[in-house]
This record gives structure tokens, sequence and C-alpha cells, in this order.
């Protein structure tokens, strides 16, 4: 509902051009959100099972923690990887009048990476039938992303959308939806938290020194933008099995 109304809000206010870049960076997230969502789905039953069968908080929260985790390895490198190389994509892709997407898309990646490594958390509403807050909640944030894309869509235009919608997930999906996992679910937000700062300091890292190595290089074909992102998937999966990942996560990756 965020990306429609934003659409809506735009053509209302700043023109058929401002929703042709909104709707590139549209098409990106929705790309970006499939990558965490195919995981959690797979976990539905495990977690069914897990309180139909009365397992304790504790392990629910242990396989919250892990299944964000393995999560987290997957849209940390999308992440990273987007932030690195997605302005010359972008433009390659649909052409430099849609470079404004990139900041676009960026909001919404960074905003969008808190609910979907923890989107096992609507797997386990599901399964316990408490989906009612959660539900409450996100159609308070569609209203004051609606009001806030208003206000902000006069002044900046997509980029003011986004900066509403990415505020509001923040606020919504981040802070509100983590203090109800402490508090109502008793998941482990703290230990979560924790875990996940621990495994991001390597991909802060490589993002920053490769934004610094990139503003050297000029990529204007396809050609050398895949020679790049291989020689930086080259530098970053191998540091990234060895120093942020775990045993566990290793077998995982390696068995069949």
């Amino acid at each position: 509902v965020y990306w429609s109304t934003g659409q809506f809000v735009l053509g209302a206010i700043s023109g058929t051009i401002a929703v042709s870049v909104f709707a590139v960076a549209i098409q990106l997230q929705m790309m970006y959100m499939q990558f965490s969502t195919a995981i959690s789905t797979v976990f539905l039953p495990k977690v069914t099972g897990m309180i139909v069968a009365g397992d304790d908080d504790k392990e629910i929260s242990d396989l919250f923690i892990r299944t964000g985790r393995i999560q987290f390895i997957v849209m940390s490198l999308i992440l990273s990887g987007f932030i690195v190389f997605g302005k010359q994509f972008i433009t390659l892709w649909a052409g430099e009048e849609y470079i404004e997407a990139y900041t676009i898309c960026v909001l919404f990646f960074v905003s969008l990476i808190i609910p979907l490594i923890q989107n096992l958390g609507i797997t386990i509403l599901q399964a316990k039938n408490q989906m009612r807050f959660r539900s409450l909640l996100y159609l308070a944030i569609a209203a004051v992303a609606l009001i806030l894309q208003i206000v902000f869509a006069k002044k900046w235009g997509g980029i003011g959308c986004a900066i509403a919608i990415s505020g509001a997930l923040l606020l919504g999906q981040g802070l509100i939806m983590n203090i109800y996992y402490a508090k109502v679910q008793k998941i482990d937000i703290a230990i979560f938290w924790k875990e996940i700062l621990r495994m991001a300091i390597l991909p802060a890292s490589l993002t920053g020194v490769s934004l610094l190595v990139m503003s050297y290089v000029e990529i204007d074909a396809w050609s050398k933008l895949v020679l790049y992102i291989c020689v930086f998937c080259l530098v970053y999966i191998p540091l990234f099995w060895k120093i942020s990942m775990n045993d566990a996560e290793r077998v995982l990756f390696t068995s069949p």
C-alpha cells in the first residue's frame, strides 16, 4: 500500500516523470523483498508444529534469531551490492534520467532490511493466530506514511515520498514491532540485534571501501558492470564466510 499511494501522491503533485522514476524504484524494491520472503515461507510448517507441540518461547526465539541470521546473509549481499553498483545499474538499464531512482531505492532497501530479516515473526504470529496487533499497526503506518508523503512530496518530489515511507517503516516495522516481539512474544530481540550487528560490520566496511574505489571508476557498459560485480563478490563472499558466518550456517550452505 505504501508504494501505490506514493505513485498516486506523486501523480497529483509532481507529474508523470516523477511517477515513472518512482515506478522503477518500486520494481527493484519488489525484487529485493522476494529474496527474503522466499526464505521465511519455508518455515511456516515448522513454526506451526513447534507451537502445537507446546515448545517454549526460548526455542521459538532461537529459531527467530537463526532464521534472521540466514536472511541477513542473503539480504546484506544484495543491499551492499546495490549501494555500490545500483547507480550504474539504473543508468545502464533505464537511462540517466532515472538516476533519482537510486536514492529512492537505497532509502527503501535500508528501511526494509529490518522487517525482511524478521519476517519469520509474521509466520510466528500466523501460527499463534495473533495477527491483530500487526494488522492495526500497519494500518496506522500506512496512514502516517500517506500524510508525510503529501507533505514531503511537495518539497522533494519522489525522494520526499521515499523518505516518508522509509521513516514510517523504520518507526512501525522497526521500532514498534521489535518492542512488541520482545515484550509480548518473548523473543530475545537484544540478542537478535547483537548477532546481526556483529555480522553487519564486514558488509558495512566493504561497502564503504568499495564506494570509495568506485568513485574513481567509470562504468559505461554492461560488461564492465558485470566484471566489477564479480570482483566485488569474489572479495565479499569469502570474507563474509570466514568472518560473519558461524559453523552451523557454513554447514547449511554446503550441505545438499
